[in-house]
């Protein structure tokens, strides 16, 4: 038999003894350039990191890395002027006399500790710089805090979509059977249920667009390539939340906020600058000047040296616009930091009594939940076979829609009490902790 009709024949007849075959065919004309229909592709199992992964990675963010460049930049920069402002070499007659040249040196120096002071004047930029990277850093870490959260209730909730959207599909096939029984169904109930499995298919999509957001973001952060997945086995709980602000509402410090450190930072800029604009001021030596006139027609040779000394008089009205306008940029400042300051008490106590009254609707939730009758009819034998599918489906139904409501409660809770831990200051606070965590584990 010729070669090729041969080689045709066995893979013929692997094709029909194996479906297995026929993937592993198409591997083989893959390998050899032509399209394969039933290769077998190898899946890589996504990479696994935990929540301290996700909030360490704050440290490479790009924002504020270039904001630490720019302030290392800074630091590396001479303000320093030197200690002489002029030095002039002088050659030609003196005065409108031609008979008598002079030769001489003038030196003109700097106000005396100049150089320091502009040296304080560069470190108050870098301090401004450096509270601005402060700003930076705390909101990419609240970012990932954020995409933490969404990852988990997102996952969270599309399970328990799915445990609900099983009722929903159970009860339809309840209302089928009892239609293909001559039982009467409410058009109210199915009408209802339609409804709810069109609104729960709604949720499901927008879960599946928030946790492949969160995903991505997750991605981005630790600069992966690959499917990654969120261990999520020490995720805080709603109880655990009631602690920790029970602990930092009673152990409440002063946490100095990143935006009230820009603008005391810009406030000690222009005070350098004042000072700076004082020390120019007090320019008191204008000049020393060292030479010689020599006069070519006397018999002798007659070298006359000399020295002369300049002196300035400040005139500090001179400076009278500038002093007033940085005058004004600091009071602005100041109003601006006072400003500042009384929001954030006001935004915080709008926080901390939006997480209170969350709480307060979570725990009525739940004790709605412990407390109800229809629990106790499922948990007692007796009283639940006296009831029909329909109103067993009912209650099921009925018991799911409040642990999913009270799962959808769950992750605003946690998205406000990481939003008030960020107001506060406490997530940027040393030590760093994971406020996800149960145990809230440092980072």
């Amino acid at each position: 038999m010729n070669k090729p009709i041969a080689m045709k024949v066995l893979l013929c007849i692997l094709l029909l003894l194996s479906p297995i075959s026929s993937a592993l065919i198409g591997s083989v004309f893959a390998h050899n350039g032509s399209p394969a229909r039933g290769a077998i592709w190898v899946a890589t199992d996504p990479i696994k990191i935990s929540m301290k992964d996700v909030l360490a990675s704050v440290n490479q963010d790009e924002q504020w890395r270039l904001s630490q460049q720019t302030v290392n930049w800074l630091g590396q920069q001479n303000y320093q002027n030197p200690l002489l402002q002029k030095l002039e070499l002088r050659a030609g007659s003196n005065d409108f006399s031609l008979t008598r040249q002079q030769y001489g040196i003038r030196v003109s120096p700097n106000a005396f500790g100049l150089g320091k002071y502009q040296k304080h004047y560069q470190q108050a930029q870098s301090g401004v710089l450096q509270a601005e990277a402060e700003v930076y850093w705390n909101e990419a870490l609240l970012q990932r805090y954020e995409a933490i959260i969404t990852y988990h209730f997102a996952q969270q909730l599309t399970l328990a979509s799915q445990k609900l959207d099983s009722l929903f599909q159970a009860q339809e096939q309840v209302f089928r059977a009892m239609l293909r029984q001559g039982l009467s169904v409410k058009v109210k109930e199915v009408v209802e249920n339609e409804q709810d499995q069109q609104a729960l298919r709604l949720d499901q999509a927008q879960f599946a667009q928030a946790k492949s957001l969160a995903e991505e973001k997750i991605r981005q952060f630790i600069a992966g390539t690959g499917a990654v997945e969120l261990e999520l086995l020490d995720f805080i709980s709603i109880p655990r939340i009631e602690q920790v602000i029970a602990r930092i509402q009673a152990n409440s410090l002063e946490i100095p906020l990143a935006e009230a450190k820009i603008r005391q930072a810009q406030m000690g800029l222009v005070q350098s600058e004042m000072d700076l604009l004082k020390v120019r001021n007090r320019e008191y030596l204008s000049f020393f000047q060292f030479g010689y006139e020599r006069a070519p027609k006397t018999p002798t040779l007659d070298d006359d040296l000399f020295m002369r000394l300049g002196l300035n008089i400040p005139l500090n009205s001179n400076n009278r616009f500038k002093n007033n306008e940085l005058a004004l940029e600091m009071y602005e400042l100041n109003t601006k930091n006072t400003l500042t300051l009384s929001r954030r008490k006001q935004e915080l106590d709008v926080q901390l009594n939006k997480v209170r009254h969350l709480i307060q609707e979570y725990q009525l939730l739940k004790e709605q939940e412990e407390k109800n009758l229809l629990l106790s009819i499922l948990e007692d034998p007796a009283l639940r076979a006296a009831l029909t599918p329909t109103e067993l489906m009912e209650i099921k139904l009925l018991l799911q829609k409040k642990q999913f409501a009270r799962l959808k409660l769950s992750e605003e809770l946690t998205q406000e009490y990481v939003q008030l831990l960020y107001l506060n200051g406490q997530l940027s606070q040393k030590p760093l902790l994971n406020y996800l965590s149960a145990n809230l584990e440092p980072w």
